[in-house]
């Protein structure tokens, strides 16, 4: 009857929802202002639609889950602005924000956990074979849900789950003493179980066949070709739009910086050393563009492809052989040799200037690699002291482009320790100066000149035979000291001894 109650509430907003008996899912791409407001005006249509119908949403237990790195608008219901949170539960997989699957996976853990421990406390004496179904239906089903959508990828995660279920076999063996290498595997496959990691991999085969043969709900193809057909084409406007390509070319340097900021939401830049690092290289990344003569596409067109680098690293994790594989592809189709090829990706380039690029990438992020690898992937122990905002490029006649954050020294920083020291002159003869009535140059005398390493460590040896003769002397005065002690406490011994 509930169901037949809210059959119709899709009818009543322009959005995507989905219905899952009492729960509501509301969702739509926010690109702009007017994609705000549209669905805010389905907030109030639902609002509208359950006073018509004599119901009331709980706005206490409505939420807001915004997938992106920008922060997003207020929302209101039943004049309740909506919570906004960072993971929120739905059909049993806690979804975050940032699309991982740490959050899901700890909850997982814990709720397995818990049971396993319910089982162990009350199914102790019961056959093995009680345990091991007990296990498999209440335990390994929790840790299997939905498995085909969230699998792990990093270790740390397969480990938390693998040993969740090591416990649970010692459980049904009764062995809590072995530990000798092998024998968790002995046991589990005494037990025909497998580890969770490869039983994933089954099931997500499974779900391929299915896929593949029509077995399952028709997916929505649609949208993955639009997908694939937005990555084939132009790189241009991708991240930077016309307008804003247009702007930073007609800016300095400082201004750049300002707007790069703004347009990344990189405002933590001086306290964060992750949004100092990347606003300062897409900042000289954009000055060098424009020292190139790049045009709005092309400007656009490079910065996609950088921000597409920097993204594998930070948020993909990519290894930099997969990123160099990624950026072959992004360079695919400059100036296509043979007409009937088509072109796309990065073709308003010429063949000089996209080697330009490549020379640019190589020397600024592929040589640099592990260093924007572990800034990624550690987190920044204390905050950064100093707001200085100057960032001075290295001028091409030291190198093409200095190691990662070396844009933003200063000038004489960068001049004394990083820049090539420019060439002494050679004194000119004749310069009809005098110097016969100059003084003597008084140099500077260094006391250690003349000291040698055997000289030193003769020194070394001599205060350490003081330090030891010292130590000795006190420790045999101790142990005399000790030995008189208990010979008058033997001889005391003997006259008891000899009176008895």
């Amino acid at each position: 009857m509930f169901l037949c109650h809210i059959n119709d509430l899709p009818d009543c907003v322009s959005l995507s929802v989905r219905l899952f008996a009492d729960d509501c899912l509301l969702y739509r791409t926010i690109r702009n202002t007017q994609d705000h407001e549209t669905l805010q005006k389905d907030l109030n249509n639902l609002e509208n639609w359950a006073n018509k119908w004599g119901m009331k949403f709980n706005a206490k237990k409505c939420y807001i889950l915004s997938i992106n790195k920008k922060t997003s608008k207020f929302y209101q219901l039943n004049q309740h602005v909506l919570q906004e949170v960072q993971d929120n539960p739905y059909l049993g997989l806690q979804i975050s924000n940032d699309l991982k699957w740490n959050t899901h996976i700890n909850n997982v853990c814990k709720k397995a956990s818990s049971t396993l421990g319910f089982i162990r406390r009350n199914l102790r004496n019961v056959p093995q074979n009680c345990r091991k179904t007990a296990y498999i239906s209440l335990v390994r089903s929790i840790m299997e849900y939905g498995a085909t959508i969230w699998n792990p990828y990093l270790k740390g995660d397969i480990d938390k789950l693998e040993k969740i279920q090591n416990r649970a076999i010692r459980f049904i063996k009764k062995d809590y003493k072995s530990r000798e290498s092998g024998c968790i595997t002995k046991m589990r496959e005494e037990l025909e179980l497998e580890t969770l990691e490869a039983r994933r991999l089954n099931l997500r085969l499974i779900l391929m066949y299915k896929i593949v043969e029509g077995l399952v709900p028709a997916l929505p193809t649609d949208k993955f070709e639009e997908e694939e057909d937005d990555k084939a084409g132009s790189m241009a406007y991708k991240i930077l739009s016309a307008e804003q390509s247009k702007e930073l070319l007609g800016m300095q340097i400082l201004e750049m910086q300002s707007k790069l900021s703004e347009i990344f939401s990189l405002g933590n830049y001086s306290t964060d050393l992750q949004h100092a690092a990347t606003l300062d290289y897409y900042t000289a990344a954009v000055w060098w563009g424009k020292q190139q003569n790049f045009t709005e596409a092309q400007l656009s067109g490079f910065f996609t492809v950088i921000y597409t680098l920097f993204d594998n690293i930070k948020e993909k994790h990519m290894h930099l052989v997969d990123n160099l594989k990624e950026y072959q592809i992004l360079l695919k189709g400059i100036e296509p040799e043979h007409p009937d090829v088509k072109s796309e990706g990065l073709d308003f380039f010429n063949v000089v200037q996209a080697k330009a690029v490549s020379d640019y990438i190589f020397q600024s992020v592929f040589q640099h690699y592990r260093l924007y690898e572990f800034m990624f992937s550690h987190t920044q122990a204390e905050e950064i002291i100093g707001t200085d905002l100057e960032i001075e490029v290295a001028k091409p006649a030291s190198m093409p482009f200095p190691p990662p954050l070396d844009e933003g020294a200063e000038e004489e920083l960068f001049n004394t320790y990083i820049a090539t020291p420019p060439p002494t002159p050679a004194p000119e003869e004749g310069d009809g100066k005098d110097t016969k009535d100059e003084g003597p140059e008084i140099q500077d005398i260094d006391a250690f000149a003349e000291l040698t390493p055997q000289d030193v460590q003769e020194v070394i040896e001599s205060v350490t035979k003081e330090l030891l003769s010292g130590l000795q002397m006190d420790i045999a005065a101790k142990l005399r000291e000790k030995e008189n002690n208990l010979i008058q406490r033997i001889n005391k011994v003997h006259k008891v001894v000899e009176q008895t």
